[in-house]
């Protein structure tokens, strides 16, 4: 008699157990599914803000807008990262403007930009860009640089003025280049 109460209670303890175990999975599987479905909504509201090299004055950014000072340093840094080069850099210069410029813009700016650098290496250019003036055209979200550029050939200099265009889009805080032009 004495066994078979302990067989019973030995069924009933396992029973209880296989109960606990089976009701665990559960509310562990259902806290899986809830912890997958919070990473892919905070992965929806990732917000990448790409600083310029140098901050000289305020700005905000949101998701559907930034300032125009911010546009300003961004198109100072680029135009500066275009334009201020050696032959010796500018391989590099150009694989980080087009880490700024989107897949659907990517093709018509790696093409110029792979030109750009194809000269300066070939005829062993230095050079470098002192912006002085920036047009905000808020309507394209673009803004217009105008500056010196100055090209190192051996011992001489030649100076010039130069005005290019850089057109951005704003995508989730994530400010990214469209083009980049130089204007006549």
């Amino acid at each position: 008699m004495k066994v078979e109460h302990q067989g019973k209670i030995t069924n009933q303890l396992a029973k209880s157990r296989h109960r606990l175990l089976v009701v665990l999975g559960i509310v562990s599987l259902i806290l899986l599914l809830l912890f997958m479905v919070t990473i892919k909504q905070s992965g929806n509201r990732a917000q990448i803000i790409v600083l310029p090299d140098i901050v000289t004055e305020p700005f905000t950014i949101s998701p559907k807008k930034v300032s125009e000072s911010y546009i300003r340093q961004m198109a100072d840094y680029y135009a500066r990262l275009v334009y201020s080069t050696t032959p010796q850099s500018v391989d590099s210069q150009v694989e980080t403007l087009l880490s700024h410029v989107p897949a659907h813009y990517m093709n018509d700016v790696k093409i110029n930009l792979v030109r750009y650098a194809d000269s300066i290496k070939q005829k062993n250019i230095m050079s470098t860009f002192y912006p002085s003036e920036f047009i905000y055209h808020a309507k394209g979200q673009s803004m217009e640089i105008k500056g010196e550029f100055i090209v190192f050939l051996g011992r001489e200099s030649i100076r010039s003025k130069k005005s290019i265009k850089i057109d951005f889009e704003l995508e989730n805080t994530r400010l990214w280049i469209k083009q980049i032009e130089e204007l006549i």
